[in-house]
């Protein structure tokens, strides 16, 4: 059994930037199939926010289609295709130049099928005191448990395999000597009339939980020393 503090909840892509800003940056899950060009139009993309604020940024997806789009709109941007969970096998990432201060996953674990193979790859892609961005949908989400008490239905985004809670999330990082450093968590928002119902519902519970029962988790990960 374990405690779990008060989460503070903020807004995602806010958060990533203001972190990533002035920064070297890999963006591993740069694309987002498969709707990247839309999103790209309307400006609600990651990585085109990413690129107006960092220092160096490369982007990683396994997703061609997706990456050929995105190099067609940055001719000046690195990108590489790529298995996330072979990381520790990618030869287009070069030690010897690429010292990543923070390396983003946002939203990318709860697809993966080899879980250890990708945190073992982020592990050896490590050193000092750069660290990795996580975020990924939360287990114990009220939006997630009120559609199966009342009526038995639940909602799973047809390409996620895992859901993840504070700790199992936390023992999981360290058998490959990873911590968590910072935790955060968000809503996810967009315009329409059923999420921003489903915000004003489930509202009055996320305040009383502290937090704990919303969306999604953000994570500040660093590799525990040798």
């Amino acid at each position: 059994m374990r405690k779990i503090p008060r989460v503070k909840l903020i807004r995602r892509d806010d958060w990533i930037v203001d972190f990533c800003r002035d920064k070297r940056v890999l963006h591993i899950g740069c694309t987002d199939y498969p709707i990247t060009q839309s999103k790209i139009e309307n400006g609600y993309l990651l990585h085109d926010k990413l690129n107006h604020v960092t220092q160096y940024l490369v982007g990683l997806d396994n997703d061609k289609e997706g990456i050929d789009t995105l190099s067609k709109l940055f001719p000046n941007s690195r990108f590489i295709v790529q298995n996330a969970e072979k990381l520790d096998e990618c030869l287009e990432i070069r030690p010897d130049q690429d010292k990543f201060d923070v390396i983003v996953a946002a939203d990318v674990i709860e697809h993966i099928s080899n879980i250890g193979n990708f945190l073992k790859g982020l592990y050896s892609l490590l050193h000092g005191d750069n660290r990795v961005l996580i975020t990924t949908p939360q287990a114990f989400a009220i939006k997630r448990f009120l559609p199966m008490i009342f009526w038995g239905y639940e909602y799973v985004h047809p390409d996620h395999i895992a859901y993840f809670s504070i700790s199992t999330l936390s023992r999981l990082l360290s058998r490959y000597q990873l911590e968590i450093e910072e935790l955060y968590g968000f809503q996810w928002y967009n315009p329409t009339f059923k999420n921003r119902f489903a915000n004003t519902v489930v509202s009055p519970a996320l305040w009383l939980s502290g937090g704990r029962l919303c969306d999604e988790l953000a994570l500040v990960i660093k590799r525990l020393p040798e």
